[in-house]
């Protein structure tokens, strides 16, 4: 992740140029760049899904905001449509976990970053992006390779842990 405010514009054009996916963050919006992703909409749920505490933490990590506001983001961003019943639990967890705290406005409660919690927010946020890069990396290398090759690394790797043990 590039915190592109601290980034001077010929260090942002060489970073757009060297990606095939580009996910800018700006306080307000998300925009996906790129070419079309070619998943169903139900993996995108999916995904978002497993992932919503991930999804609402780096929401408010940007900006605080009420829970419809997260709702609708969602939506926007990647078509799901949540219930406030997935939602709320999900907030008041965070809540619970130290993660979050919310003020009280007129009919809403605004999520915003727990006091002294936005270090342990982005040490969340920067470990699920770079388990999730690791995954990616094996599922690309274990479907993108020849089928006697990973026979072969698989025999490779059994004989390197029959020799450690």
């Amino acid at each position: 992740m590039y915190d592109l405010t601290r980034l001077p514009p010929e260090r942002i054009r060489k970073l757009t140029a060297s990606h095939d996916r580009l996910i800018l963050n700006t306080p307000d919006i998300t925009v996906l760049a790129g070419e079309k992703l070619d998943v169903t909409d139900a993996t995108i749920e999916r995904f978002v899904k497993e992932y919503l505490d991930i999804v609402i933490l780096a929401l408010i990590a940007g900006k605080p905001m009420c829970g419809t506001d997260i709702l609708n983001i969602v939506h926007r961003n990647f078509n799901v449509l949540l219930s406030p019943g997935t939602i709320y639990p999900l907030l008041h967890r965070l809540k619970k976990e130290g993660l979050l705290e919310y003020e009280c406005s007129i009919k809403k409660k605004v999520y915003k970053p727990a006091r002294g919690s936005e270090a342990n927010i982005k040490r969340i946020l920067e470990e699920h992006s770079l388990a999730n890069e690791f995954l990616n990396d094996f599922l690309r290398s274990r479907s993108l390779m020849d089928p006697t090759k990973k026979d072969e690394e698989l025999l490779v790797n059994q004989s390197l842990e029959a020799d450690t043990s």
